[in-house]
């Protein structure tokens, strides 16, 4: 028994290693080759990327230790130009691990010796509202994530299946039809047809993701997902065929310790849907205030670009299984004139659940921190 834990210790450095040498060339084609793209894409997004990490790819469903994970993101953009764009989202996923110790004859020790369901679940709501006719967007998608593990490093698979719906608001915009000679008339026909004022069509996602932990503070991993599969429908005329583009987007970060106290970490983000991309990369630093399992407090503060789009300041503090943030936009692209270099605040938060110690024996705890 000796042998075979010391045989799969052995093959598990030696899968590690590999990883490690596949990743970091991936990851350093992914910083430089990216960089050339010009950041134009227009989809729901968050500057905070990494706390709406279902909007990401559905493989990030699970990708967290504890029970249960929480996010909410609202982000608001464009206030000094225009009427607001606002997005707003939530999700909820969950390790579906600890429902094995509610199976009936389900046998701690072995609970404690090997984990034995590999499967993860979420959910997760988007809602986005911009320009006067309060065009809307409401996401509603499901998520379920098969996970495999060798060592410290871990390869999760994911699929997700969504509905979106689409609406507008015809009646709060203006045409030049209105105008009477003197004065804007509300009153006056507006000379439009409109085939639409909603779209509903439903959706395919999927995607992988390769992590791998050495501690807390260091880490790394590297991401894809792939979203619009079926390429649906997207026309506001009934008689025309429009195709929404896939989403691709490729993400990672790598985390690393300083000192005792403070650690860095580098994430990056490149989104590509038809003729538009954007690529988001930031560098934060971490000061830690306490850390021991699930009372681990800190504070952090970095600088982000988006490239040719924005730069963004980001903060944030976490306490023990909450974690909140707030980042700035600074507008530097072609609208900068007009925004004065005003971008918008967003917000997040999220809460994770941890587990409960599990009892092995009458004498020893096993704490099951998976």
């Amino acid at each position: 028994m000796r042998e075979k834990l010391l045989s799969y210790k052995v093959i598990s450095k030696i899968i590690s290693k590999v990883f490690r040498k596949i990743f970091s060339g991936i990851a350093l084609l992914f910083f430089i080759g990216f960089l050339q793209f010009y950041a134009q894409a227009q989809d729901i997004h968050f500057t905070q990327f990494w706390m709406a990490p279902l909007n990401l790819s559905p493989a990030n469903t699970g990708n967290f230790s504890g029970i249960a994970r929480f996010n909410s993101n609202q982000r608001t953009q464009w206030r000094s130009i225009t009427t607001p764009f606002r997005t707003f989202g939530l999700s909820a996923d969950a390790n579906l691990a600890f429902l094995d110790r509610y199976r009936p004859n389900f046998d701690e020790r072995i609970r404690c010796a090997k984990r034995r369901s590999r499967w993860n679940a979420g959910a997760s709501f988007y809602k986005d509202i911009t320009g006067d006719s309060r065009f809307t967007t409401n996401m509603f998608k499901l998520a379920v994530c098969e996970e495999s593990s060798w060592g410290n490093t871990t390869l999760r698979l994911g699929a997700q299946f969504g509905i979106t719906g689409m609406n507008i608001n015809y009646s709060q915009l203006k045409y030049d039809s209105q105008w009477n000679g003197l004065v804007y008339d509300e009153n006056l026909p507006a000379n439009e047809v409109f085939g639409r004022n909603q779209i509903r069509y439903f959706d395919l996602s999927a995607g992988a993701v390769l992590h791998h932990n050495e501690s807390r503070n260091d880490s790394w991993e590297i991401g894809y997902g792939i979203y619009n599969i079926t390429s649906p429908k997207v026309t506001w005329k009934t008689d025309a065929l429009v195709q929404l583009d896939k989403r691709h987007q490729l993400f990672g970060h790598i985390a690393k310790p300083i000192s005792n106290k403070i650690s860095g970490k580098c994430q990056a983000l490149y989104m590509q849907q038809g003729k538009y991309s954007q690529f988001n990369i930031n560098i934060t630093a971490e000061y830690q205030l306490e850390s021991r399992n699930w009372m681990y407090r800190s504070i952090y503060a970095g600088l982000a670009q988006r490239v040719k789009d924005a730069t963004y300041l980001l903060a944030g503090m976490q306490y023990d299984n909450w974690n909140v943030g707030i980042s700035y936009d600074i507008n530097l692209s072609n609208l900068k004139p007009a925004s004065n270099a005003r971008g918008g605040f967003e917000f997040s938060l999220q809460w994770i659940l941890p587990p409960d110690p599990i009892i092995c024996t009458n004498k020893k705890i096993c704490i099951d921190y998976y």
